[in-house]
């Protein structure tokens, strides 16, 4: 009777365990597919740790990628937020995080998918160009006249 218990349970955590892969999007039921997956963790890992201890070129890339990443994720979830209708209650504002949340998971909608893929471009393509986008300006950097000089120092 106690094996047979052991059995039922067994077979209940197979079933949960197989909805919870039919129901991931499919590149998790993709990455979860590979039959290597302590290489793939051992390569990850690696990569992880590479990001503390590694070189600072590999450290600015990995911020680079991911921080545009994260970033591209963050704003195009915002703009999932503001122009997805909401038919649920009308006094309760659903919650940003779980549009990006959505997005993460693959279940977002196009433009949402679309602006994202943008942020990342742009993101390449200012880090190729070397653009410098800042929200000030430093005095070391600013080239001025003799006279302009003087009349700074005069209170």
């Amino acid at each position: 009777e106690q094996k047979l218990r052991d059995a039922r349970e067994q077979v209940a955590g197979l079933k949960v365990e197989e909805e919870q892969r039919r129901q991931a999007n499919p590149l998790v039921r993709y990455l979860r597919s590979w039959y290597h997956q302590r290489v793939v963790a051992l390569f990850l890992g690696i990569a992880g740790a590479l990001v503390v201890l590694g070189p600072s070129t590999y450290v600015r890339c990995f911020t680079l990628s991911t921080g545009s990443l994260l970033g591209g994720l963050l704003a195009s979830g915002y703009f999932y937020w503001l122009f997805t209708p909401w038919y649920g209650e009308p006094n309760i504002v659903p919650a940003y995080i779980d549009y990006v949340i959505a997005l993460a998971n693959g279940q977002g909608n196009f433009f949402a998918y679309f602006l994202w893929l943008v942020l990342l471009i742009l993101a390449g393509v200012r880090w190729y160009l070397s653009l410098e986008c800042s929200l000030y300006a430093i005095v070391d950097d600013l080239v001025m006249s003799d006279e302009a000089r003087a009349r700074l120092q005069l209170p």
